[in-house]
């Protein structure tokens, strides 16, 4: 991690490299102070933290390699039925492909126009929610990283539940932002083709998981992702499958390197911070960590990233921070994937707004707007899913 970071920080645009340099500074600041006041540390320590989560984000991209293009058949369901189509669809392969879906499901809903306010916060919102149970996702693999000795069927059912409530208000919200042209909407479908990748994939995490619990799940992700993509390329096209996967290593996987970059700058900051606080005296205003204070992480989470701050930062600091009140791993995880789902759909500077600004020139500012009620109403759901989590935990 400590290399990815060093060699990360010189090649990305400056922006981000300001942003990167100050998360290692920090963090290697604390860290030197915690030294020398007795702190003892592991010798592999601050070498590997986020390095599982930036092996999968780079493992997962291969999937991309498996999946079929768009069908370019006539959708049959039209209205209020196509938006609850296309919120599903959009949810479903964004929690397992990821960011390819958003230039799937924007090109086709775009056509040869400007994509609409209305569909760029459905596909956001849509997407977004597949934070909140997919293991696919890095907000899962982020926070396991700091809690992995979470249930990780306790996270999925809470999250999947909250998903569910997510699609729902997106869909209708949408329906009536569309007004007179609901009727006529048709939206994004899928194909039993394009479907297969996701189902096998989850399918085959979840029965594995089940096998094997002791497993990461970020590391099942990781091999599975590379492991069914190898076999599929090799079974199409064997002369072909090499060469497919290494110019997909060296010419895909290199535009995620500011992703990658922050992620490993953000462990940093949290071996940093968790050094520190654990040789410095720091009162926090509650002793336990429980539904509230689970809760009030996702508050705090959506807060920073209303000013661009990126969740993988909020989690490595929140980590660090509520790691003296030890708390439950789950309800943790639960908190900061939540959290994590929030922030993407209202962070002005978040890659998913970033993606979709730069592809369909959609303002920025316009979707986090938009997306403020949606928010709220996640953030107030947010609670009585964090109840149920706590109450599975305990059964």
């Amino acid at each position: 991690m400590l290399g990815g970071a060093v060699v990360g920080i010189t090649i990305v645009p400056v922006s981000l490299r300001w942003v990167a340099g100050t998360l290692i500074g920090v963090g290697a600041t604390a860290f030197a102070i915690a030294l020398a006041r007795g702190y003892s540390y592991a010798p592999g320590e601050i070498l590997s933290v986020n390095q599982t989560l930036i092996g999968m984000i780079a493992a997962v991209s291969f999937l991309q390699l498996i999946t079929p293009p768009e069908s370019s058949a006539q959708p049959r369901l039209s209205g209020r039925a196509a938006v609850w189509r296309t919120t599903g669809a959009v949810h479903l392969l964004g929690s397992v492909i990821n960011m390819t879906v958003i230039s799937s499901a924007g090109d086709h809903l775009s056509r040869s126009k400007v994509l609409s306010t209305s569909d760029a916060l459905l596909i956001s919102r849509a997407f977004s929610s597949g934070a909140f149970w997919s293991p696919f996702w890095a907000a899962s693999a982020a926070a396991l990283v700091y809690a992995p000795e979470a249930r990780i069927p306790v996270v999925f059912v809470c999250g999947a539940a909250l998903a569910f409530l997510a699609i729902a208000f997106s869909s209708e919200s949408t329906a009536r932002l569309l007004g007179s042209e609901l009727r006529g909407y048709q939206g994004f479908a899928l194909t039993r083709q394009v479907l297969q990748v996701p189902v096998v994939m989850v399918v085959l995490i979840v029965v594995i998981h089940f096998l094997a619990p002791g497993l990461a799940v970020a590391k099942l992700v990781l091999v599975c992702s590379v492991a069914i993509t190898a076999v599929v390329l090799y079974v199409q096209d064997f002369a072909g499958a090499t060469r497919k996967l290494a110019n997909h290593a060296a010419r895909h996987i290199p535009k995620y390197q500011g992703e990658l970059t922050l992620f490993a700058a953000a462990g940093l900051l949290a071996v940093g911070l968790k050094a520190f606080l654990s040789v410095t005296a720091v009162t926090l205003p509650f002793s336990n960590f429980g539904v509230l204070e689970a809760w009030l992480c996702v508050v705090v989470m959506v807060a920073l990233a209303l000013i661009g701050v990126h969740p993988v930062v909020s989690i490595a600091a929140l980590a660090a921070v509520v790691a003296q009140m030890d708390p439950d791993p789950t309800l943790f995880v639960m908190a900061a994937i939540i959290g994590w789902g929030c922030s993407v759909v209202v962070g002005p500077l978040s890659g998913l707004l970033i993606y979709i600004n730069g592809r369909y020139g959609v303002n920025n500012l316009a979707i986090v707007r938009g997306n403020l009620p949606y928010v709220v109403f996640i953030v107030i759901a947010a609670y009585p899913c964090l109840l149920l989590c706590n109450r599975l935990i305990q059964s």
